[in-house]
């Protein structure tokens, strides 16, 4: 495996101390090896033992909606498992990283988006709760390369935000820019764009939103005004969206609204509101 590593500029050697600047996957050796490992498994085990690739770590509720439990039992028997306890879930990888990345790359585009949809599926079904974390289902639908549930992509996207993984964000909430969408409107795709930097295009997305309740409609205000503000420069603009803002009188919101009157020159009836409060509504 080293040798045909070497071979393939996988690892090389630097002042005399060897490095690796490839995917060991890539070597047709530990292909061979790890095939000599799955040779005569069933296409259930395999199929299980792929799942468990993709979704490394995957909680084995996950798994047990997705796939066939039992089947871990076995592949822990052939040492191509490990689990870990977690608290009242076990962690399932497989028993060596390059093992998972091997049998994902040997795997179909077709196949890798299936396991990938099943996951998904399975993980949504049971509910996010620990220990799997909450960002990977949206990650599996994305990689399913099916938005069934534009909802959770929004939630991902929201997730992300929360991380500052904002080009994620923009990855996972991209289906939501369909026009074809008939989901209500949303505040999400418009901060992906503005934390991105798209400061126009998330102008296009907020002003053309039309919300029919309260609360989203001063959530998207509140998202526009700070992009037309600190975005774009264009003040007067941002002033009159917290005038509109300022008409549903939420709580919540007039922090918001005070600090664009601050950028705006235009006191509003909220002057003990200071700068240090504006901030987009998803921290």
């Amino acid at each position: 495996m080293i040798e045909s590593s070497k071979d393939r500029t996988i690892v090389q050697n630097q002042n005399g101390v060897w490095h690796l600047s490839g995917s060991l996957a890539e070597s047709a050796s530990l292909a061979d090896v790890l095939e000599n490992r799955l040779g005569g498994m069933s296409g259930e085990l395999r199929a299980t033992l792929e799942l468990i690739a993709i979704g490394a770590p995957l909680p084995h509720s996950v798994l047990a909606t997705a796939g066939e439990p039992k089947l871990t039992i076995e592949l822990e028997g052939l040492q191509l498992v490990s689990a870990t306890v977690v608290g009242e879930d076990l962690m399932l990888r497989p028993s060596h990283p390059l093992y998972g990345e091997v049998l994902v790359a040997q795997m179909g585009e077709a196949r890798r988006r299936e396991a990938n949809r099943q996951l998904a599926s399975a993980a949504h079904s049971i509910g996010l709760r620990p220990p799997l974390d909450p960002l990977r289902v949206p990650i599996w639908q994305r990689d399913s390369g099916c938005i069934e549930d534009l909802s959770l992509a929004l939630q991902g996207a929201t997730i992300a935000l929360s991380r500052h993984e904002a080009l994620l964000a923009e990855e996972l909430v991209q289906p939501v820019f369909d026009k074809s969408c008939s989901e209500e409107p949303s505040v999400i795709p418009g901060l992906v764009l503005s934390y991105q930097h798209h400061h126009e295009e998330a102008e296009d997305v907020l002003s053309s939103a039309e919300p029919d309740d309260e609360s989203t409609v001063v959530a998207i205000a509140s998202a526009r005004a700070y992009n037309l503000a600190f975005g774009l420069g264009r003040i007067s603009e941002a002033a009159g969206v917290r005038d509109d803002a300022l008409k549903s009188r939420l709580d919540s919101e007039r922090a918001m609204i005070a600090a664009i009157s601050v950028a705006s020159g235009r006191p509003s009836q909220h002057p003990s509101q200071s700068w240090g409060t504006l901030r987009p509504p998803v921290s």
